[in-house]
């Protein structure tokens, strides 16, 4: 694979990440850098590097060790804070726009997060800080999340948990609450799909 040359258009990069199709978006700042806000500017790239997007602003953005994770329709922008971090804005895969976090992803900020479903829904892991646990509305369970935020189900933390290769979550527990693949399923179904890389 070649590499694609990257253009910044003067800023430096704060973040990057990677959504569900191959989509790059790449995050610059023009202020003073680390540690403080910084007037910031996205643009999304296609899987070959080629601009899906121009750059557009997204605000002031605290730049100390910023990251994305994938979340469904698009990347969540998560800035470092004293605990965990916080997710503070969502970037819908290929458009020149920036939102908000809606509440149930902020909430979420300290639990360690992973896509399933093809990036169609979430699972919100318990986690630790300084030695203490740090719980979500599961407790100590695992929590299967739809698209929309819906929560579908809690799988106790004591079972095994992976991905598999078609995106399924595996687990040797069984799921309270409803049926969390029917739950998955008509969140998806309401979500609009994201725009597609070739045109």
């Amino acid at each position: 694979m070649a590499d694609a040359p990257i253009d910044l258009d003067g800023a430096f990069l704060e973040a990057w990440g990677v959504d569900f199709s191959g989509n790059v978006l790449l995050l610059g700042g023009k202020g003073q850098g680390p540690f403080t806000d910084n007037p910031s500017f996205a643009r999304w790239l296609d899987p070959r590097g080629a601009p899906l997007t121009d750059w557009f602003a997204v605000g002031d953005v605290y730049y100390q060790n910023d990251w994305f994770v994938p979340v469904p329709g698009g990347l969540a922008l998560m800035v470092a804070g004293e605990c965990c971090g916080d997710f503070s804005l969502v970037f819908p895969s290929g458009e020149a726009s920036a939102k908000p976090a809606p509440r149930w992803l902020f909430d979420r900020s300290p639990l360690r997060l992973h896509p399933i479903h093809d990036g169609n829904a979430l699972v919100a892991l318990p986690t630790a800080h300084n030695g203490e646990p740090v719980l979500g509305p599961c407790g100590p369970q695992i929590e299967v999340l739809a698209a929309d935020g819906t929560t579908c189900g809690c799988v106790p933390g004591t079972a095994q948990f992976g991905v598999g290769r078609d995106g399924s979550a595996i687990t040797s527990g069984s799921v309270s609450g409803a049926p969390y693949s029917r739950c998955i399923q008509a969140s998806s179904a309401e979500r609009p799909r994201s725009p597609e890389t070739a045109h």
